[in-house]
């Protein structure tokens, strides 16, 4: 892998633009099973003393999560 791909695109950035890649090449029949499977959820606990907290469940698909998450995850740290 060049130097300077490394320091553009994760791993992860790169197979995210190729799963894009391929979902829009699909018909549209097959696109809309992609489509579908796209969605993800994410489940959030608290941990105080080594008990779980409350649980919050996440909608996928929206910049609000990530944002969300990495708000939190800084306040963990």
């Amino acid at each position: 892998m060049a130097f300077w791909w490394k320091n553009i695109f994760t791993y992860n950035r790169y197979a995210s633009i190729c799963a894009n890649v391929v979902r829009k090449c699909l018909k549209e029949e097959k696109r809309f099973d992609a489509e579908k499977r796209e969605n993800v959820f994410l489940k959030v606990s608290s941990w105080v003393n080594g008990k779980q907290g409350e649980s919050k469940t996440l909608p996928g698909g929206g910049g609000d999560r990530s944002k969300w998450l990495k708000t939190r995850l800084r306040m963990n740290c």
